[in-house]
C-alpha cells in the first residue's frame, strides 16, 4: 500500500514561517570589545568593522552575507558562514566615514531551499583621530558662515551674530569684555551642516588682555556617531589654540585626549581639501 503525503496550505505556511525566523542585525558605530579598542583593527580610512549577528535556524546548512550601499539593490556577496556560526565581523577595507551600508543574509537548508532576510543598515565606528577630523568638518563649515570672529583686530571681534545650519539649527557667536578678560561664547543649538551630524553645546573662550587663556565647555554630537567633544584642556595663546588637548568621547567609548597640534594639522588639511 502506497503512502500518500498531503501538504496543506497551513503546513506550508508554518514551514515557511519557521524557516523565516532568522532575525538579522548590524552594529551602528558601536564599541565592540576586542575590536574597536585597537586602532590596528580599523581600515585605511579609520573605520572599524561592523558586527553582523543573526538568530540561528536549525534547518540552515550555511549562511551567506551580502552588502550594498543601497537598501534595495546591488548587493554583493561578502562571505559564506557555516551553520554553526551566528555572527560575522565585516572588516570592509573600502568602508568610509559617514556612509551607511546595508546587509542581507541568505540561509540555505539541506534541501537547497533558501530564505533571505530584509536589509538592515550598519556602519563601523571611527578611530579617535578620524572621529575628531570628521567632527571638525562641521565646525569649519559653521565658522565659515561667521564674520566677526575672522576680523584681525581684537576690538573688531566684539559683538554678536548668528549663523544658520544648512540642514537645521543655529550657531550663536558673541564676544564681550568683562573686567580685564575677553569672553567668547559660541553656542550650537541643533546645528547641522552635514547629514548624520547634529551639534549641541558650546566652544567658549576666556582670555586676558594679551589674548591668552583657556577654552571650556563641550559639544554633544548626535546622529550617525553620537559622542562628546571636550574643550576643557585647550590652551589659548595670542588668540588661538596653542597647547593642551581635545577630549574625544564617542558614545560607548572611553574619553581619549588628542594633542592640540595634531588636531590643528588636521584642520589645515580639511581647509586645503575644501
Amino acid at each position: 500500500m502506497k503512502r500518500r503525503y498531503f501538504f496543506t496550505a497551513a503546513s506550508l505556511i508554518a514551514s515557511a514561517a519557521a524557516y523565516a525566523q532568522i532575525t538579522l542585525s548590524a552594529t551602528e558605530a558601536a564599541f565592540i570589545p576586542g575590536v574597536t579598542d585597537d586602532e590596528a583593527n580599523a581600515n585605511k580610512n579609520g573605520v572599524y568593522p561592523v558586527e553582523i549577528t543573526w538568530t540561528e535556524n536549525p534547518d540552515a546548512s550555511e549562511y551567506t552575507v551580502f552588502r550594498s550601499i543601497s537598501e534595495d539593490s546591488d548587493f554583493q556577496m561578502v562571505t559564506v558562514i557555516p551553520a554553526s556560526e551566528n555572527h560575522f565581523l565585516d572588516a570592509n577595507p573600502e568602508a568610509l566615514p559617514n556612509t551607511v551600508y546595508y546587509y542581507k543574509l541568505t540561509a540555505v537548508n539541506k534541501d537547497n531551499e533558501t530564505f533571505t532576510t530584509n536589509a538592515v543598515p550598519g556602519w563601523g565606528a571611527l578611530t579617535y583621530p578620524v572621529y575628531m577630523k570628521t567632527y571638525n568638518r562641521n565646525v569649519i563649515s559653521s565658522h565659515s558662515k561667521l564674520t566677526l570672529m575672522h576680523k584681525r583686530r581684537a576690538l573688531a571681534k566684539l559683538g554678536k551674530e548668528t549663523a544658520d545650519g544648512s540642514i537645521s539649527g543655529t550657531l550663536s557667536y558673541r564676544t564681550r569684555i568683562r573686567g580685564f578678560s575677553g569672553i567668547v561664547t559660541m553656542i550650537y543649538e541643533n546645528y547641522s551642516d552635514f547629514s548624520g551630524w547634529t551639534l549641541n553645546g558650546c566652544t567658549n573662550i576666556k582670555a586676558n588682555i594679551w589674548a591668552n587663556g583657556r577654552m571650556f565647555s563641550s559639544v554633544q554630537c548626535t546622529g550617525m556617531y553620537p559622542g562628546t567633544i571636550y574643550y576643557d584642556n585647550i590652551e589659548i595663546k595670542k588668540g588661538t589654540s596653542n597647547g593642551g588637548s581635545y577630549g574625544v568621547e564617542p558614545e560607548g567609548f572611553a574619553r581619549c585626549e588628542l594633542p592640540w597640534d595634531i588636531v590643528e594639522q588636521e584642520v589645515e588639511e580639511i581647509e586645503d581639501e575644501e
